[in-house]
């Protein structure tokens, strides 16, 4: 079982973003321009296991607690070369502008990065910045409400969650941060 809000997606938006990436995969291949996928993600002692096998007649149990959240932002591309910024608590428009600031600074060549509409990619602090980026040659490429499986870096997110984090990591705040360490991308 997996949550889902594809019921709340417009199919029409959705079809034609898959053929408006196209030429920008197009140009990324000729060399033309460079591609990356952004979001962020949020950690905390809630495990995200989605299954697991047990001998008949146990029960295992998922330790679980209200927490503080460890957020990673990142962005990564086709050659799965990722840019990842990890912090304490939840992500809000500053921290999305600094990340993209410090990528911005990084980057050798007119590059697209693709993100989803939540309001810390798209509030009015991000759109000051929009203008800076164009100049350094970052351009952002937003995905239809409800699409995340046309942001890459989301596959990424749940290997992290739900295969690379063992049940162990989830015993305490130390071993989810000392798991975070050991898995930077």
């Amino acid at each position: 079982m997996r949550r889902s809000l594809k019921s709340k997606r417009d199919a029409i938006l959705f079809s034609f973003f898959k053929e408006e990436i196209k030429p920008l995969k197009a140009l990324e291949e000729q060399g033309e321009l460079d591609l990356y996928y952004f979001d962020e993600a949020g950690v905390n002692l809630t495990p995200a296991i989605p299954y697991a096998w047990q001998p008949k007649e146990t029960c295992y149990e998922l330790p679980s607690s209200q927490s503080q959240n460890l957020t990673i932002l990142g962005s990564i591309n086709k050659e799965c070369q990722c840019q990842s910024f990890l912090f304490d608590g939840a992500a809000n428009s500053s921290i999305v502008i600094a990340c993209l600031d410090a990528f911005a600074e990084q980057i050798t060549k007119k590059t697209v990065v693709v993100l989803d509409r939540a309001s810390i990619h798209t509030s009015k602090k991000v759109a000051q910045n929009i203008s800076y980026w164009k100049q350094k040659g970052l351009f952002l490429q937003y995905i239809p409400p409800y699409c995340p499986e046309l942001n890459q870096i989301e596959i990424l997110w749940k290997f992290i969650k739900y295969y690379w984090f063992d049940l162990q990591a989830y015993q305490n705040m130390e071993g989810l941060k000392k798991k975070r360490r050991t898995t930077r991308t």
